[in-house]
């Protein structure tokens, strides 16, 4: 809630924003420990000028911090009435009038860029420690936002699995709220006893399908055998097959799901190690073959792989290690409804554990599981009743409406068939400035700026403002109960409606309308295939044109580079040619070595080459106009989702915002 205090004599503007110093520090004063505050406008050695706050604290307020005062004020202050600097003062010098004294108000010491603050206790460097694992950085400070240093929800379920093994606990959300190791580490559990804990057997046995592996069977695919996902890894040394045969092995005892096999009616079963067939490491020695020759073998053993899944008889994982003349490559391939984004990511960590764990003559010991595939699947039954899928209803059935009027223009009859891919980079700077700098401009996440960017690019390339995408999520949300699934196996992925617009001619506020949009979506979507598979009370509904999925960041953290790196080289064809196109246009996108990688497969039926071509081209675009324009921002702006569950449209919010100005 907002207060008005009237006009006030210490007014003065700023950035084009008229500021009550006043009211900045009637709330200073309004937070536990700070007795009385001070605020002034100073300037910078470029002569531009900024608000700096002085407090004078209780004696019981001794360890009151000003990234902590700054974090109280953020949630009664717009961002441009934050305080750059706050300066602890034991009292409030005046004159011999009893007015403030300007002039005996210490100057702040100026930093030409972020200050390191570096960790205080076991806590905070433990979390310090993860951070700069997953996020492939160095020196990261308490105060470093986990965002604007690259990190996104896909990295926020990496740290928490880390955490655990460290002993600590805590929640996705609670690290996505927080975002500094600050304010983080007050989150944490340390007495992990009352959590649940989950059975490190063997699960064997029956399965229930979770919505998006009934909708898959639903599809009623050519070739429902022929849907993978596929890795390619560079060793950085000699691999000894052997050894990786074994890492292997230990690998499919350890994640259930690996020995899952799938009957014709779509029945889900689990095999135990001793009953299910045993992943056998193909070998290939290209050692005497010249480069583009070993590159061709390669592709061709792994389409001959890919192709040859047996969903009845398994094993859902294949593998192939390819000796050429400079190094060793490693293929992996898995059937889609046993593995998504963040299942390799577990997958590629523990081979590699696996593996130096047996070099090294040791036994195999994997970090704990967390619950079983098998359990999600009945948490998602339960969750189909409960009372949050219920308020969710409304909201899905007035999206599917909305969609039906967001059909992607511009398909013709092309005569070809089958699909296509074609694939675009951002370059290394660019997506940089995406990824570390452009977030803070309106505090956003990374899939708010390449959704952004994909309704842009369609207007560029249609002329609509309006286009419906079926989006593509992790999955792995908090329901109605609470279960551990960071370090699962297994398909968790969600799909959902979204439309996207784009009517305003101004940038920011395009980009703060698909940000509250996505703000809106309930529990990120994870409720709509829930609602879908489990009842019939929504309508039926065509998959929308467009399809969108951010994978994150495949960085290398510590433990795996020692071993192996992401690959250039092709894996093949991850899914059959006769199998139908579910959208006419899919974007995958992720960050691959620093650079945002952009593969579209498309319907050969209703595009060509050239209009693929046209609209990567105008996606680019738009993407590179948006990162320019966040990264040049001089402050942040903030939208309502930024001041809590605020029921306010974009038009509502501005006019508000704009009474401060």
């Amino acid at each position: 809630s907002m207060e008005y205090l009237g006009r006030m004599d210490e007014q003065v503007k700023i950035r084009g924003y008229r500021i009550e110093l006043g009211e900045i520090e009637q709330v200073l004063i309004q937070q536990a420990g700070i007795r009385d505050a001070a605020v002034i406008i100073r300037k910078d050695a470029a002569a531009d000028p900024y608000i700096c706050a002085y407090v004078m604290k209780t004696t019981e307020a001794e360890g009151l911090e000003p990234a902590e005062i700054k974090k109280a004020l953020q949630r009664q202050l717009p961002d441009y009435m934050i305080p750059s600097h706050i300066i602890e003062v034991e009292k409030l010098p005046v004159t011999v009038n009893g007015k403030l004294d300007r002039r005996k108000l210490p100057e702040p010491v100026l930093s030409s860029g972020s200050e390191y603050t570096a960790p205080r206790n076991a806590e905070e460097a433990t979390l310090a420690e993860i951070f700069e694992q997953i996020l492939g950085m160095e020196r990261i400070g308490i105060d470093d936002s986990f965002f604007e240093l690259g990190g996104d929800s896909i990295k926020a379920i990496r740290v928490i699995s880390r955490l655990r093994e460290a002993g600590y606990g805590l929640s996705v959300k609670d690290l996505m709220k927080e975002r500094s190791i600050r304010f983080i580490a007050g989150k944490l559990e340390t007495d992990l006893e009352g959590r649940s804990s989950y059975s490190q057997e063997e699960v064997t046995g029956g399965v229930r399908l979770t919505p998006i592996q009934q909708q898959f069977f639903n599809w009623n695919l050519a070739s429902p055998h022929h849907y993978n996902q596929a890795v390619m890894l560079d060793a950085v040394r000699r691999l000894n097959s052997s050894n990786l045969q074994d890492a292997l092995t230990a690998l499919c005892g350890h994640h259930d799901m690996l020995r899952a096999v799938y009957a014709e009616d779509g029945q889900q079963n689990i095999l135990s190690s001793q009953e299910s067939p045993s992943v056998e490491l193909q070998v290939l020695d290209l050692s005497d073959k010249p480069s583009e020759q070993a590159c061709a073998a390669m592709e061709a053993a792994c389409n001959g792989m890919q192709a040859a899944m047996d969903l009845a008889a398994g094993p859902l994982l294949k593998a192939a290690l390819f000796q050429t003349k400079d190094k060793d490559h490693l293929f992996l391939c898995a059937h889609h409804l046993i593995v998504d984004g963040v299942s390799w990511r577990i997958l590629v960590e523990d081979l590699v554990t696996a593996y130096q764990q047996i070099a090294n003559g040791e036994a195999v010991s994997l970090p704990l599981k967390t619950a079983s595939f098998q359990q999600w699947a009945e948490a998602l039954n339960e969750y189909a009743a409960s009372a949050e899928i219920e308020r969710e209803l409304n909201y899905w059935k007035k999206i599917s409406q909305e969609t039906e009027q967001g059909r992607l223009q511009g398909a013709t009859e092309t005569g070809n068939i089958g699909t296509e891919t074609a694939a675009v980079e951002l370059d290394e700077q660019l997506t940089g400035q995406l990824l570390y700098q452009s977030g803070a401009a309106y505090h956003t996440e990374i899939n708010d700026l390449l959704l952004t960017a994909l309704a842009r690019g369609v207007q560029l390339w249609t002329g609509q403002s309006q286009v419906a995408v079926d989006l593509e999520g992790h999955g792995r949300e908090a329901i109605h109960k609470k279960i551990e699934i960071d370090r699962t196996v297994g398909w968790f992925t969600s799909i959902y409606p979204v439309n996207l617009t784009c009517t305003s001619e101004d940038l920011g506020d395009n980009i703060g309308t698909i940000k509250e949009m996505l703000r809106k979506v309930p529990n990120h979507g994870v409720g709509y295939g829930v609602i879908q598979c489990f009842s019939n009370t929504l309508p039926v509904r065509e998959p929308a044109d467009l399809c969108f999925n951010y994978l994150g960041e495949f960085v290398n953290e510590v433990k795996e580079a020692t071993l192996l790196d992401i690959s250039e080289l092709s894996t093949g064809e991850s899914t059959g040619n006769d199998n139908a196109p579910l959208n006419a246009i899919t974007l995958n996108s992720s960050i691959v070595k620093k650079q945002l990688v952009l593969e579209v497969t498309y319907d050969a039926a209703k595009y060509s080459a050239a209009q693929i071509q046209q609209f990567t081209a105008c996606y680019v675009s738009a993407l590179t106009e948006i990162v320019k324009h966040c990264a040049a921002k001089e402050s942040g702006s903030f939208t309502a989702s930024d001041f809590g569950d605020l029921d306010l449209e974009m038009d509502e919010f501005n006019e508000i915002m704009n009474n401060y100005k």
